[in-house]
């Protein structure tokens, strides 16, 4: 993967390497002070990069299985990743690379996945090929269903998060 300046497009900041497969997801967290940029693989990885220095910071080893889908969320003043796998849901602690919780419900893939604040509280809502939308709450670990919806985004309507 490649870094680039969105002003100057001459050559690339950093190569990023490490994947032994394809990049299917990737966005940027915040980890203590530093904002890390997070790419999840085929390769059933997680890396963690440096984007000032272009260095790897941590990776995460999971199972076999590809990272479909990234999102960065903060439960309890820690800052996790949650990945999807399948029709899981795998949250990691983004500083120590460890496992927190894995979050079940989806019969099918999970084809998308976003947070959603509500009330100084960060919820994750995902959208599987099970034709549900599913809404987590990962500090208490509650879920509510919706159905028939393939994608999820939050937006602001008068100053309120709504998802979509």
């Amino acid at each position: 993967m490649r870094l680039w300046n969105p002003l100057s497009s001459e050559t690339p900041l950093h190569m990023l390497t490490g994947h032994k497969d394809a990049i299917n997801a990737m966005c940027a967290i915040e980890v203590g002070s530093h904002v890390l940029l997070a790419t999840g693989g085929a390769d059933a990885t997680i890396r963690l990069w440096d984007p000032v220095t272009g260095e790897t910071v941590r990776t995460i080893h999971r199972s076999a299985e590809p990272v479909l889908k990234l999102c960065p969320l903060e439960v309890e003043g820690k800052s996790l990743l949650a990945c999807t796998t399948g029709d899981a849901i795998q949250l990691w602690d983004a500083a120590s690379g460890d496992a927190v919780l894995t979050l079940r419900g989806h019969s099918d893939d999970i084809g998308a996945l976003c947070t959603l604040p509500v009330h100084g509280r960060t919820f994750l809502a995902s959208g599987g090929l099970d034709h549900t939308v599913r809404l987590w709450d990962p500090a208490r670990v509650q879920v509510t269903e919706a159905h028939a919806v393939h994608a999820v985004c939050v937006v602001s309507v008068d100053g309120n998060a709504v998802l979509t």
